[in-house]
């Protein structure tokens, strides 16, 4: 006599053993176990833990799949996660962003400031370098102007030893041409007022060069800049007398 299979939990027989002769559908002890198991899961679902001998509603290492969706659609972050949406995390990450703000802002501020700094420093660097092209510029036209004065002179001091001379009758042809006018020849004659005339030239030149720097009252110091800007007497004369120039109508001994 036969009996009917009986289904034994856990056993890895033959897929004979798995199905029943009646035509009800086979129950299999395993479904007990899965209720447990997500009563329990249901309880200690934020601690990550529970095992269970069913694997369709469990995932990895016996995880629950709803833990793993936020790794499967990529936004599992701190602030996503369960562990930081409440409770001291969330106040604690917030704090955080809030400092971070602050030092990013913080951060801003002495980039703009280092920037303004940098370009005031670039400003006034660009200036003193214009300063000093400037000053050098002015040295070299004060140093050409002393050189062009002390040409001057020179020539001016030329020119005085030759009136000198003149006037003193140290030129030989000066007295030569005095002595016998009439026993010369009519060319050297010509030759001789020629020779005079640049003479007279040369003279004018100088009383001209004389004039233009010498005092109109003592005609012996050089002229100076008057505080009314004009150069008409020397330093002596400016103090004892008025500007000849500012007050025409007053009569002033200057020599002719």
């Amino acid at each position: 006599q036969s009996s009917a299979p009986v289904n034994i939990p856990g056993s890895l027989g033959s897929s004979a053993s798995f199905h029943s002769a009646s035509p009800s559908p086979p129950v299999s002890l395993s479904s007990h176990f899965l209720h447990q198991s997500q009563g329990h899961l249901s309880q200690s679902e934020n601690t990550f833990l529970g095992t269970s001998a069913s694997h369709g509603s469990l995932g990895l290492n016996g995880m629950n799949s709803s833990i793993w969706e936020h790794f499967a659609s990529g936004s599992f972050s701190p602030s996503t996660s369960p562990a930081f949406l409440s409770g001291p995390g969330a106040a604690e990450l917030a704090r955080l962003r809030q400092e971070l703000e602050e030092a990013n802002s913080m951060i801003k501020q002495w980039e703009d400031s280092w920037k303004q700094a940098k370009q005031a420093c670039d400003a006034w660097k660009k200036e003193a370098e214009e300063a000093n092209d400037r000053a050098s510029t002015a040295t070299l036209e004060c140093e050409l102007v002393r050189e062009q004065r002390e040409t001057l002179e020179l020539q001016v001091k030329k020119l005085q030893e030759e009136i000198e001379r003149i006037h003193t009758g140290q030129d030989p042809q000066f007295l030569r041409s005095f002595s016998d006018l009439e026993n010369l020849s009519l060319s050297t004659l010509y030759n001789l007022q020629k020779q005079l005339r640049a003479n007279l030239e040369r003279v004018d030149k100088a009383v001209f060069q004389l004039q233009s720097v010498k005092c109109l009252k003592c005609q012996e110091e050089n002229r100076v800049v008057l505080p009314c800007q004009h150069t008409v007497l020397c330093e002596t004369c400016a103090e004892e007398g008025e500007c000849p120039i500012c007050h025409p109508n007053r009569p002033h001994a200057l020599q002719s």
